[in-house]
């Protein structure tokens, strides 16, 4: 019975190809293309936080006014209310394992060698640096907005999405407990490029003036979305001198800039929030760049883990439309 324990290695097309031998003809890692990964570019909307705790508190503070004309008679006024927030963290893991010897009477049999053992293979190193760490970074990217936490199953290898709760579940929660309300656009799926730029300005101005104007702003979308803002500047204002930078920010509003993210392919959502809003706790996350090389028998292990969290702390500075909101969350 086959280890179902152990990470794919199939080199059954290049066997199909070129044999099941290895023959050396001066093949390196040079010739053995990867497609491009994602980044984890969605972490830049948030502030990072080291921590060694599983949870993090906050308090937010509601004040009331306490400006009064004068009277002799002392007339208190003024109050004070404290709100708890707390942020989860969430532990994730990387567990890979493979048996790099399939790759010896192959064409990549340069992956391995006769004279070390498994863990000194070339394979190692390619497979953590080329592919477990960069295929990391996308998976965060793809889980920082779009996951909801479930509890793993004992003994069944977890899912990327369900590793922890994403902004979008997280924004979702914050609507549905009428701690943010939406702003309404019009569908921007259809919209031209300059009905796109007409929209995010008229999102803006219902902002409440006192924020969109107090704090330097990125609002987020798909990047599709971003290119068709872009698109839709020079339409609307014949602005295509402009450098890149100056067609992604909001015309009279130089402090909300545009920026398209991964994490969001194929959602309708816009949202923004000052950065300091977005707290991203993390515990022993340089872990996830350092592994544990472990060697059984013919297999080798790469094993890491660390905590993982994403929450606004005031809801009340969160903006965004009601795309991909539940029905009747919003209402």
């Amino acid at each position: 019975m086959p280890d179902t324990n152990v990470t794919t290695i199939n080199p059954t097309d290049v066997v199909t190809a070129w044999g099941d031998y290895y023959l050396n003809e001066g093949q390196n890692m040079d010739q053995i293309h990867l497609l491009p990964f994602e980044e984890f570019g969605s972490q830049s909307s948030a502030t990072i936080i080291q921590t060694n705790d599983t949870i993090i508190r906050e308090a937010n503070v509601e004040v009331q006014e306490v400006l009064q004309q004068y009277q002799d008679d002392f007339t208190a006024k003024g109050g004070v209310s404290f709100k708890p927030v707390e942020i989860k963290l969430y532990n994730m893991k990387i567990d890979v394992a493979f048996i790099p010897q399939k790759l010896r009477a192959t064409w990549l049999g340069f992956l391995t060698n006769n004279d070390r053992t498994p863990e000194d293979y070339p394979f190692v190193r390619w497979a953590i640096e080329q592919y477990v760490m960069k295929q990391k970074e996308a998976d965060l990217e793809k889980a920082f907005y779009n996951a909801v936490y479930e509890a793993p199953v004992e003994g069944v290898a977890g899912q990327v999405l369900k590793t922890m709760n994403g902004i979008e579940h997280i924004q979702n929660q914050l609507v549905a407990s009428g701690d943010v309300d939406v702003i309404t656009t019009i569908d921007l799926g259809s919209a031209t490029p300059t009905q796109m730029v007409t929209a995010i300005e008229d999102f803006i101005r219902e902002i409440p003036e006192k924020y969109r104007h107090e704090y330097a702003l990125e609002l987020n979308m798909n990047r599709t979305f971003r290119d068709k803002f872009k698109q839709g500047m020079r339409d609307k204002y014949n602005v295509n001198y402009l450098q890149t930078e100056q067609l992604l920010r909001v015309m009279d509003f130089e402090n909300v800039s545009i920026v398209g993210r991964a994490s969001m392919i194929g959602k309708e959502r816009i949202w923004t929030t000052p950065k300091f809003n977005l707290l991203n706790p993390i515990k022993g996350f340089s872990n996830k760049d350092g592994f544990d090389v472990q060697k059984l028998d013919r297999k080798v292990k790469f094993l890491t883990d660390f905590w993982f969290g994403l929450g606004f702390v005031q809801p009340e500075i969160l903006f965004m439309n009601g795309a991909e909101v539940p029905e009747g969350a919003s209402s």
